[in-house]
């Protein structure tokens, strides 16, 4: 017996392309207006410019204020909770007072008894080494895993 599946397949296939060309064709009639772009907004007038009160979704901004950034730490703790917590805040506490260690991005984990896992990123290799020395400071004879990536290499 011979299966009927490929020609209900190519059937399939036809009707939507019989549809797809449908849908393609121009309108009967000639005085109708071209379709918009779905994504122009309808207060968008045609052919003209958009008044400044009514860019940006209604927002006024001034093109010459500077912008503006809000300061994050260099490091922060994924736990301070527990003496293994305040360990790790105290520790990217000082990370992130370290001048040196500027637009560092680094997470201090503590993982159990002292032991301290650094993650994130670093401007460079000294970035990564002095966030090392002071984690180890702070951790005493903890261990101190450092997985910091610095940006240049």
């Amino acid at each position: 017996m011979k299966t009927r599946i490929p020609y209900l397949v190519a059937g399939l296939l036809a009707a939507g392309a019989v549809q797809h060309t449908l849908a393609q064709a121009p309108a009967d009639d000639p005085t109708a207006e071209a379709p918009t772009v779905p994504y122009v907004p309808a207060w968008i007038p045609k052919g003209g410019t958009v008044p400044a009160e009514q860019r940006e979704g209604g927002r006024n901004l001034d093109p010459g204020a500077p912008l503006t950034y809000v300061a994050e730490p260099a490091a922060t703790a994924s736990r301070t909770t527990g003496l293994d917590g305040e360990l790790a805040a105290s520790i990217a506490g000082e990370i992130t007072a370290d001048p040196a260690m500027k637009n560092a991005k680094i997470t201090v984990q503590p993982i159990e008894d002292n032991k301290i896992l650094l993650t994130g990123s670093a401007q460079d290799p000294q970035q990564v080494q002095r966030a090392g020395e002071i984690a180890k400071a702070h951790a005493g004879e903890g261990l101190v895993v450092n997985a910091i990536l610095d940006i240049e290499t």
